[in-house]
C-alpha cells in the first residue's frame, strides 16, 4: 500500500502544482486585463489643477475640449475666495482637499463640450 502511495503521490503533487500555477496565471491575466481598462477609463477623465499659479478653470476646460459657459467667473471667484481662506490659516490642509474635491466634483458636473464653430 506504502508504495501504491508513493508512485502516484508524487505525480499528483506535481499535476496540483500545475493546476494551482494555471489558476494564479489566468487570475494574473485577468489583472493585467482589468488594469489596462482602468488606464484607458482614466486617459479619458478630466483633470483640473487647483492652486494660484495655475490656469484659471475655463482655460483648463477649453483645452481639454470643454467649457463651464456662464459658470466661468463663479469658479475663477471661488478659486481666489479658496486661496484667500487658505492663506490666511482659516482652512487646514485636509479641509482644503476636501474642498478641492467639492469643487472637481463641481466643474465635472457643469462642463459642456465646446462646439467645433467656437
Amino acid at each position: 500500500m506504502r508504495d501504491i502511495l508513493i508512485g502516484y503521490g508524487i505525480p499528483f503533487i506535481y499535476l496540483l502544482c500545475y493546476v494551482i500555477y494555471l489558476i494564479v496565471l489566468i487570475e494574473n491575466i485577468r489583472s493585467m486585463r482589468r488594469r489596462k481598462k482602468m488606464y484607458d477609463e482614466l486617459e479619458e477623465t478630466i483633470s483640473f489643477t487647483h492652486g494660484l499659479t495655475c490656469d484659471d478653470y475655463e482655460t483648463q476646460a477649453n483645452k481639454q475640449g470643454y467649457t463651464l459657459g456662464e459658470k466661468a467667473e463663479h469658479f475663477a471667484k471661488m478659486k481666489y475666495a479658496m486661496y484667500g481662506l487658505r492663506m490666511s490659516g482659516y482652512v487646514a490642509d485636509s479641509e482644503m482637499d476636501k474642498i478641492t474635491k467639492r469643487i472637481h466634483k463641481d466643474l465635472v458636473a457643469n462642463l459642456r463640450k465646446l462646439e467645433d464653430g467656437k
